[in-house]
């Protein structure tokens, strides 16, 4: 008996340690596995993570554009930058894992976030050189050019030749007027050459109809 007691326990204690193994292998299998899903579920949250700070980065940058256009200076800088950042944030994702498809889209988003950045260099460009103008434009408005105009007016002549060239001039100094005006509501390179040339133009004949006049009345303009 006690020799059958013993293979008895022999094979219990057998069956106990293969069903212990087992448990231990299934134990081994589920940590694996548990493993594996929280390298998803982080993986999922940090794309997510980034994509939202991209939205969120663009959004911000489009608000700025507004502010810019409504005239906002500021907000030109401050719209470069969270388009910087979000270039920034989309290049870090593109080091992540993605699907095909996923790897496309966030290729597009770099590719539009490249050219929002190079229009906004543009935009603030024009509005320099817009700006630049429109304070020629306002240094013209000073010019002496009005008083000149009136003196012209004023002067007596006694030659008809004389009288001409005086006219001639001020119509001359009315069109360069109408085109400074024109030009600050209209901005185009046309208009910009046609005023600097008969700004030039003018001021020429003028220095030309001065050597004519008498000291007296030269002096007056």
């Amino acid at each position: 008996m006690g020799l059958v007691s013993r293979l008895r326990n022999v094979r219990i204690t057998r069956k106990l340690a293969a069903g212990f193994g087992i448990l231990l292998l299934l134990l081994a299998l589920a940590t694996a596995l548990s493993v594996q899903r929280f390298n998803q579920i982080h993986d999922i949250y940090q794309k997510t993570n980034l994509i939202y700070d991209i939205n969120i980065e663009v959004f911000q940058a489009k608000i700025n554009r507004l502010k810019y256009l409504y005239g906002e200076d500021k907000a030109g800088g401050t719209m470069s930058d969270y388009v910087l950042h979000a270039q920034q944030l989309t290049q870090q994702a593109q080091q992540l894992p993605w699907t095909a498809d996923a790897k496309g889209l966030l290729n597009d988003v770099a590719t539009h976030l490249a050219r929002f950045q190079h229009s906004i260099t543009a935009m603030t460009q024009a509005t320099r050189q817009f700006n630049d103008l429109r304070s020629q434009l306002d240094a013209l408005s000073q010019q002496d050019m009005t008083s000149r105009y009136t003196g012209l007016i004023r002067i007596p002549v006694s030659t008809p030749e004389l009288t001409n060239q005086i006219y001639q001039l001020l119509f001359a100094i009315s069109n360069v007027r109408e085109e400074a005006w024109a030009l600050r509501f209209n901005v185009s390179e046309a208009l910009r050459n046609k005023l600097e040339h008969d700004f030039q133009r003018a001021g020429q004949d003028m220095n030309a109809l001065l050597t004519q006049l008498p000291a007296e009345a030269a002096g007056r303009i």
